[in-house]
Order: structure tokens, then sequence, then C-alpha cells
């Protein structure tokens, strides 16, 4: 379930998502806005209750926000979307376990109050908004969070010894087109690495031409800013 080919169905929804930005160029304000599109995309698409690691207990694959260990086995490392396999999910212990005195027992799990092993897809969004499009220090930016993924797709490969892996998504949207070949400069880097897709994508929005002091459909009475 977890492999390739939803890699690349994620990857097509991104696509439509890019497509139904540039023709409504307001649909995005922000990148929780574009992690709320991608997430109802793909909660049409993916199973919402499956048998967990307690087969009475039963949940989903898609989730948002959910931290993962650290090499310190900290929970610092937080995708915004991740999808994982439901069978490898406890909400009542670890799926980690030791065995003491010929019995088997599982581990206390974390403060967040679940577990998940096996594999899964994290999916990480920028949007930059700014009419000037993407900066010097967005990139850095944008540098850091792909080695974020890189280190989290090494701690799960060591800790399973290579049994489990992470595909990893990072997807940049930006609404001019200004600074895309930065972002394809970036993607260079990327492209040896085979479980790490970078996408760019545009609303394409042109600010030439555009003068806010002139009203160009007559006027609105009591007008006034909520947010």
């Amino acid at each position: 379930m977890i492999n390739e080919q939803l890699v690349r169905i994620i990857l097509g929804e991104l696509n439509r998502i890019e497509k139904e930005y540039q023709f409504s160029q307001g649909m995005i304000l922000s990148e929780d806005d574009l992690k709320c599109h991608l997430f109802s995309k793909l909660r049409a698409l993916l199973p919402q209750a499956e048998p967990t690691f307690n087969p009475e207990v039963f949940g989903s694959c898609l989730h948002a926000e959910v931290k993962f260990f650290d090499e310190e086995e900290l929970l610092t490392i937080r995708p915004d979307i991740s999808i994982i396999d439901p069978r490898h999910l406890s909400i009542y212990h670890s799926v980690e376990f030791e065995v003491k005195r010929g019995k088997a027992k599982y581990n206390n799990y974390s403060s967040k109050c679940f577990e998940v092993g096996g594999s899964a897809i994290v999916v990480e969004l920028k949007f930059c908004r700014d009419h000037n499009g993407i900066s010097d220090a967005e990139l850095s930016a944008y540098k850091d969070d792909l080695e974020k993924i890189n280190r989290l797709q090494k701690i799960v490969c060591s800790r399973s010894n290579g049994h489990d892996k992470i595909y990893g998504i990072f997807a940049v949207f930006n609404k001019t087109n200004i600074g895309a070949e930065k972002v394809a400069s970036l993607k260079t880097g990327y492209d040896t690495l085979p479980d790490i897709h970078l996408v760019y994508a545009t609303g394409n929005v042109d600010f030439k031409g555009v003068n806010p002091n002139i009203l160009n459909s007559g006027y609105l009475v009591d007008q006034a800013t909520i947010c």
C-alpha cells in the first residue's frame, strides 16, 4: 500500500491543485489552505477505516501534523501530511515489545499516545505568497526542510534494518512564477535521490499593471478589512 504507485497518485493530485489554482487564483491564501486542499483530495482516495495493529480498532491512512522520532528519539520531525499503513498503528501501546523472563510485553508509548511503525509517505508543503516571488531566505529554508525529510528517511531505514522506508514529497506552490529558477536549481540536487520528489507549482499571478490606488468597478460602501 505504501509504495511508489501511491506516491505517483499524490503527485497527480498536486498537479490537479496547481491547475485549479491557476484558474481560481484566490483559492490558496495560506500554507494551511494548501494543506486542506491536498488533504481533501487524498481523503477521497484513501481508505478511512482499516484494521489497525489492534484489529478491533479501525484507523485512517491519512493524517496531518504527526510527529516522528529524531535521532535522539525525540518527537521533533513533523511533516504536514503523513500517509501510513494502519496495520502498524496502535492507539493502545507501543508497536515495539521486549521479552523479560520469558514473557513478551509491549513497551510504553510516547506522550503523543499512539505509535506507528512500518513505511510511510510524508508530504511537506510550502506556499510563497509574496508578490516578489521566492527569496534566497525561503530557498535556504526549503533546503533545511528537504534535509529534514532526508534525515527521517535515514532514521527509519536504520531502525528497521532496511525493512521500512519513508517516501518524501516536497511541494512548493508559488503565487507568482518569480523565483522558479531557484527551485529548479534546488531540484537538480535531489533528482538523484529516488525517494524524494520535489514539486514546483505556480498560480501564475501577475502583479504588473495592477494599480491598487484605482478602483475599477465603482465604490464599496462601508467596506472594512476583517482579516
